[in-house]
Protein backbone atom coordinates (compact mmCIF):
# COMPACT_ATOMS: atom_id res chain seq x y z
CA UNK A 1 0.00 0.00 0.00
CA UNK A 2 2.82 2.39 0.92
CA UNK A 3 4.53 1.58 -2.34
CA UNK A 4 1.38 2.49 -4.30
CA UNK A 5 1.12 5.84 -2.56
CA UNK A 6 4.73 6.64 -3.40
CA UNK A 7 4.11 5.78 -7.03
CA UNK A 8 1.08 8.11 -7.20
CA UNK A 9 3.01 10.96 -5.61
CA UNK A 10 5.93 10.48 -7.94
CA UNK A 11 3.60 10.30 -10.92
CA UNK A 12 1.90 13.51 -9.89
CA UNK A 13 5.18 15.30 -9.43
CA UNK A 14 6.36 14.01 -12.76
CA UNK A 15 3.20 15.33 -14.42
CA UNK A 16 3.59 18.63 -12.66
CA UNK A 17 7.10 19.10 -13.93
CA UNK A 18 8.76 18.88 -17.27
CA UNK A 19 12.35 19.09 -18.27
CA UNK A 20 13.67 22.18 -20.02
CA UNK A 21 16.46 22.05 -22.57
CA UNK A 22 19.08 22.08 -19.84
CA UNK A 23 17.67 18.97 -18.28
CA UNK A 24 16.29 20.91 -15.33
CA UNK A 25 12.73 20.00 -14.54
CA UNK A 26 10.47 23.04 -15.33
CA UNK A 27 7.20 23.71 -13.49
CA UNK A 28 3.88 23.11 -15.26
CA UNK A 29 0.39 24.47 -14.86
CA UNK A 30 -1.01 22.07 -12.25
CA UNK A 31 -4.65 23.16 -12.34
CA UNK A 32 -6.38 24.42 -15.46
CA UNK A 33 -9.53 25.83 -13.90
CA UNK A 34 -8.45 27.61 -10.69
CA UNK A 35 -7.85 31.06 -12.14
CA UNK A 36 -4.19 31.03 -11.13
CA UNK A 37 -0.89 31.04 -13.00
CA UNK A 38 0.41 27.99 -11.19
CA UNK A 39 3.74 27.80 -12.99
CA UNK A 40 4.34 31.57 -13.08
CA UNK A 41 4.89 31.69 -16.82
CA UNK A 42 2.43 34.53 -17.40
CA UNK A 43 -0.40 32.31 -18.69
CA UNK A 44 -3.37 31.25 -16.59
CA UNK A 45 -5.44 28.08 -16.93
CA UNK A 46 -6.48 27.39 -20.51
CA UNK A 47 -4.36 30.23 -21.84
CA UNK A 48 -1.34 28.17 -20.81
CA UNK A 49 -0.29 25.65 -23.45
CA UNK A 50 0.24 23.14 -20.62
CA UNK A 51 -3.55 22.91 -20.42
CA UNK A 52 -4.14 22.33 -24.11
CA UNK A 53 -6.59 19.47 -24.60
CA UNK A 54 -7.43 19.05 -20.93
CA UNK A 55 -11.11 18.53 -20.06
CA UNK A 56 -11.22 21.92 -18.38
CA UNK A 57 -10.24 23.55 -21.65
CA UNK A 58 -12.36 21.57 -24.10
CA UNK A 59 -15.81 22.38 -22.75
CA UNK A 60 -18.19 25.34 -22.97
CA UNK A 61 -18.10 28.39 -20.72
CA UNK A 62 -14.36 28.84 -21.14
CA UNK A 63 -12.89 32.14 -22.40
CA UNK A 64 -9.48 31.17 -23.69
CA UNK A 65 -7.48 30.70 -26.84
CA UNK A 66 -6.92 26.99 -26.30
CA UNK A 67 -10.55 25.92 -26.33
CA UNK A 68 -10.13 23.68 -29.35
CA UNK A 69 -13.57 22.13 -29.10
CA UNK A 70 -15.55 25.39 -29.21
CA UNK A 71 -13.24 28.23 -30.31
CA UNK A 72 -14.84 31.63 -30.82
CA UNK A 73 -15.59 32.27 -34.48
CA UNK A 74 -15.31 36.02 -34.85
CA UNK A 75 -17.78 36.86 -37.59
CA UNK A 76 -20.83 34.63 -37.18
CA UNK A 77 -22.88 36.48 -34.57
CA UNK A 78 -22.71 33.50 -32.19
CA UNK A 79 -21.14 33.04 -28.75
CA UNK A 80 -19.24 29.95 -29.82
CA UNK A 81 -17.24 29.42 -26.62
CA UNK A 82 -20.08 30.17 -24.22
CA UNK A 83 -18.47 33.09 -22.42
CA UNK A 84 -21.35 35.48 -23.15
CA UNK A 85 -19.11 37.48 -25.49
CA UNK A 86 -19.87 37.39 -29.19
CA UNK A 87 -17.48 37.86 -32.09
CA UNK A 88 -15.37 41.02 -31.76
CA UNK A 89 -16.61 41.62 -28.20
CA UNK A 90 -14.73 38.46 -27.19
CA UNK A 91 -11.04 39.02 -26.33
CA UNK A 92 -10.35 35.79 -28.23
CA UNK A 93 -11.03 37.83 -31.40
CA UNK A 94 -8.57 40.60 -30.64
CA UNK A 95 -6.36 39.66 -33.55
CA UNK A 96 -9.17 38.77 -35.95
CA UNK A 97 -8.96 40.93 -39.08
CA UNK A 98 -12.65 41.72 -39.08
CA UNK A 99 -12.32 43.03 -35.55
CA UNK A 100 -9.68 45.60 -36.40
CA UNK A 101 -10.57 49.29 -36.44
CA UNK A 102 -11.28 50.76 -39.86
CA UNK A 103 -8.80 53.55 -40.60
CA UNK A 104 -10.97 56.08 -42.38
CA UNK A 105 -8.56 57.86 -44.66
CA UNK A 106 -6.09 55.30 -46.05
CA UNK A 107 -8.13 53.92 -48.95
CA UNK A 108 -7.87 50.40 -47.50
CA UNK A 109 -10.48 47.95 -46.26
CA UNK A 110 -8.77 47.51 -42.90
CA UNK A 111 -11.41 45.26 -41.38
CA UNK A 112 -12.22 43.34 -44.56
CA UNK A 113 -15.94 44.11 -44.65
CA UNK A 114 -15.74 45.20 -48.29
CA UNK A 115 -16.30 48.79 -47.23
CA UNK A 116 -13.46 51.27 -47.53
CA UNK A 117 -12.92 54.39 -45.45
CA UNK A 118 -16.04 56.59 -45.32
CA UNK A 119 -18.18 53.90 -46.95
CA UNK A 120 -17.72 51.86 -43.76
CA UNK A 121 -20.30 52.64 -41.02
CA UNK A 122 -17.40 52.43 -38.55
CA UNK A 123 -16.26 55.78 -39.96
CA UNK A 124 -19.55 57.61 -39.54
CA UNK A 125 -18.11 59.93 -36.89
CA UNK A 126 -14.69 60.41 -38.53
CA UNK A 127 -14.01 64.07 -39.33
CA UNK A 128 -13.01 63.31 -42.91
CA UNK A 129 -16.25 61.40 -43.44
CA UNK A 130 -18.55 64.22 -42.44
CA UNK A 131 -20.74 65.75 -45.12
CA UNK A 132 -19.46 69.08 -46.42
CA UNK A 133 -22.06 71.80 -45.86
CA UNK A 134 -21.69 73.98 -48.91
CA UNK A 135 -22.66 77.41 -47.66
CA UNK A 136 -21.30 77.82 -44.13
CA UNK A 137 -17.73 78.91 -44.89
CA UNK A 138 -16.37 75.93 -42.90
CA UNK A 139 -14.25 72.95 -43.89
CA UNK A 140 -16.71 70.45 -42.43
CA UNK A 141 -14.91 67.33 -43.62
CA UNK A 142 -11.38 68.59 -42.99
CA UNK A 143 -10.07 68.15 -46.53
CA UNK A 144 -8.79 71.74 -46.68
CA UNK A 145 -11.51 72.62 -49.18
CA UNK A 146 -14.31 74.93 -48.08
CA UNK A 147 -17.85 75.04 -49.44
CA UNK A 148 -17.94 75.27 -53.25
CA UNK A 149 -14.21 74.58 -53.51
CA UNK A 150 -14.94 71.05 -52.29
CA UNK A 151 -15.87 68.58 -55.07
CA UNK A 152 -18.61 67.25 -52.78
CA UNK A 153 -20.45 70.52 -53.41
CA UNK A 154 -20.39 70.20 -57.20
CA UNK A 155 -24.16 69.71 -57.34
CA UNK A 156 -25.09 72.21 -54.62
CA UNK A 157 -27.30 74.93 -56.07
CA UNK A 158 -25.29 77.71 -54.46
CA UNK A 159 -22.20 76.35 -56.18
CA UNK A 160 -23.65 76.53 -59.68
CA UNK A 161 -22.51 79.21 -62.10
CA UNK A 162 -24.94 82.05 -62.65
CA UNK A 163 -25.92 82.18 -66.31
CA UNK A 164 -26.21 85.88 -66.92
CA UNK A 165 -28.79 86.12 -69.67
CA UNK A 166 -31.46 83.49 -68.99
CA UNK A 167 -33.68 85.33 -66.46
CA UNK A 168 -33.14 82.46 -63.97
CA UNK A 169 -31.54 82.52 -60.52
CA UNK A 170 -29.17 79.67 -61.33
CA UNK A 171 -27.18 79.76 -58.09
CA UNK A 172 -30.09 80.25 -55.69
CA UNK A 173 -28.95 83.57 -54.19
CA UNK A 174 -32.15 85.41 -55.12
CA UNK A 175 -30.26 87.52 -57.66
CA UNK A 176 -30.98 87.05 -61.35
CA UNK A 177 -28.63 87.63 -64.27
CA UNK A 178 -26.92 91.04 -64.14
CA UNK A 179 -28.28 91.74 -60.65
CA UNK A 180 -25.95 88.98 -59.44
CA UNK A 181 -22.40 90.12 -58.67
CA UNK A 182 -21.19 86.89 -60.30
CA UNK A 183 -22.16 88.50 -63.61
CA UNK A 184 -20.15 91.68 -63.11
CA UNK A 185 -17.79 90.80 -65.94
CA UNK A 186 -20.39 89.30 -68.28
CA UNK A 187 -20.48 91.33 -71.49
CA UNK A 188 -24.24 91.64 -71.45
CA UNK A 189 -24.01 93.11 -67.97
CA UNK A 190 -21.53 95.82 -68.89
CA UNK A 191 -22.75 99.41 -69.02
CA UNK A 192 -23.42 100.77 -72.50
CA UNK A 193 -21.36 103.90 -73.05
CA UNK A 194 -23.65 106.07 -75.11
CA UNK A 195 -21.29 108.16 -77.18
CA UNK A 196 -18.38 105.94 -78.24
CA UNK A 197 -19.89 104.20 -81.30
CA UNK A 198 -19.20 100.81 -79.65
CA UNK A 199 -21.65 98.08 -78.66
CA UNK A 200 -20.30 97.86 -75.12
CA UNK A 201 -22.82 95.33 -73.78
CA UNK A 202 -22.99 93.02 -76.76
CA UNK A 203 -26.68 93.48 -77.57
CA UNK A 204 -26.04 94.60 -81.15
CA UNK A 205 -27.29 98.10 -80.33
CA UNK A 206 -24.84 100.97 -80.33
CA UNK A 207 -25.00 104.17 -78.31
CA UNK A 208 -28.37 105.91 -78.53
CA UNK A 209 -29.89 102.97 -80.41
CA UNK A 210 -29.55 100.98 -77.17
CA UNK A 211 -32.52 101.42 -74.79
CA UNK A 212 -29.95 101.55 -71.98
CA UNK A 213 -29.09 105.01 -73.29
CA UNK A 214 -32.63 106.35 -73.21
CA UNK A 215 -31.81 108.77 -70.43
CA UNK A 216 -28.34 109.71 -71.70
CA UNK A 217 -28.34 113.42 -72.39
CA UNK A 218 -26.68 113.00 -75.77
CA UNK A 219 -29.49 110.64 -76.70
CA UNK A 220 -32.27 113.07 -75.83
CA UNK A 221 -34.28 114.48 -78.72
CA UNK A 222 -33.30 117.97 -79.84
CA UNK A 223 -36.28 120.29 -79.56
CA UNK A 224 -35.91 122.42 -82.63
CA UNK A 225 -37.58 125.67 -81.63
CA UNK A 226 -36.67 126.33 -77.98
CA UNK A 227 -33.29 127.96 -78.49
CA UNK A 228 -31.64 125.27 -76.29
CA UNK A 229 -28.98 122.67 -76.97
CA UNK A 230 -31.15 119.84 -75.65
CA UNK A 231 -28.78 116.99 -76.48
CA UNK A 232 -25.56 118.79 -75.61
CA UNK A 233 -23.92 118.49 -79.00
CA UNK A 234 -23.22 122.22 -79.10
CA UNK A 235 -25.78 122.70 -81.87
CA UNK A 236 -29.01 124.55 -81.16
CA UNK A 237 -32.35 124.07 -82.85
CA UNK A 238 -32.13 124.12 -86.64
CA UNK A 239 -28.33 124.11 -86.53
CA UNK A 240 -28.55 120.58 -85.16
CA UNK A 241 -28.73 117.88 -87.86
CA UNK A 242 -31.36 116.22 -85.68
CA UNK A 243 -33.67 119.03 -86.75
CA UNK A 244 -33.17 118.65 -90.48
CA UNK A 245 -36.72 117.42 -90.94
CA UNK A 246 -38.31 119.77 -88.42
CA UNK A 247 -40.83 121.92 -90.23
CA UNK A 248 -39.57 125.11 -88.63
CA UNK A 249 -36.13 124.26 -89.92
CA UNK A 250 -37.24 123.86 -93.54
CA UNK A 251 -36.14 126.55 -96.00
CA UNK A 252 -38.79 129.12 -96.86
CA UNK A 253 -39.40 129.16 -100.60
CA UNK A 254 -40.03 132.78 -101.32
CA UNK A 255 -42.31 132.72 -104.35
CA UNK A 256 -44.72 129.82 -103.85
CA UNK A 257 -47.30 131.47 -101.60
CA UNK A 258 -46.72 128.70 -99.01
CA UNK A 259 -45.55 129.08 -95.42
CA UNK A 260 -42.82 126.46 -95.88
CA UNK A 261 -41.20 126.83 -92.48
CA UNK A 262 -44.44 127.11 -90.54
CA UNK A 263 -43.66 130.46 -88.97
CA UNK A 264 -46.90 131.99 -90.17
CA UNK A 265 -45.00 134.17 -92.62
CA UNK A 266 -45.32 133.54 -96.34
CA UNK A 267 -42.79 134.29 -99.05
CA UNK A 268 -41.43 137.84 -98.88
CA UNK A 269 -43.18 138.46 -95.57
CA UNK A 270 -40.78 135.94 -94.02
CA UNK A 271 -37.44 137.46 -92.93
CA UNK A 272 -35.82 134.34 -94.38
CA UNK A 273 -36.65 135.83 -97.79
CA UNK A 274 -35.03 139.21 -97.19
CA UNK A 275 -32.31 138.49 -99.71
CA UNK A 276 -34.54 136.74 -102.21
CA UNK A 277 -34.42 138.67 -105.45
CA UNK A 278 -38.15 138.61 -105.87
CA UNK A 279 -38.47 140.18 -102.48
CA UNK A 280 -36.12 143.08 -103.18
CA UNK A 281 -37.57 146.58 -103.41
CA UNK A 282 -38.01 147.88 -106.98
CA UNK A 283 -36.02 151.04 -107.53
CA UNK A 284 -38.13 153.04 -109.82
CA UNK A 285 -35.64 155.16 -111.76
CA UNK A 286 -32.71 152.91 -112.49
CA UNK A 287 -34.06 151.18 -115.56
CA UNK A 288 -33.43 147.83 -113.79
CA UNK A 289 -35.91 145.14 -112.89
CA UNK A 290 -34.71 144.99 -109.33
CA UNK A 291 -37.16 142.34 -108.16
CA UNK A 292 -37.27 140.48 -111.45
Amino acid sequence: MRQAIVVVIVSFMTAACAFDTSGVRAPRETACDDGRDNDSDGFTDCDDQDCTGTPACTQNNVNNTNNVTNPEICDNGIDDDGDSLIDCADPDCTAALNCQDEICDNNLDDNEDNLIDCADPDCITADNCRTEICDNNLDDNEDNLIDCADPECADAINCQDEICNNTIDDDGDNLIDCADSDCAAAINCLTEICDNTIDDNGDNLIDCADPDCAAAINCLTEICDNNLDDNEDNLIDCADPDCVAAINCLTEICDNTVDDDDDNLIDCADPDCAAAINCLTEICDNTIDDNE
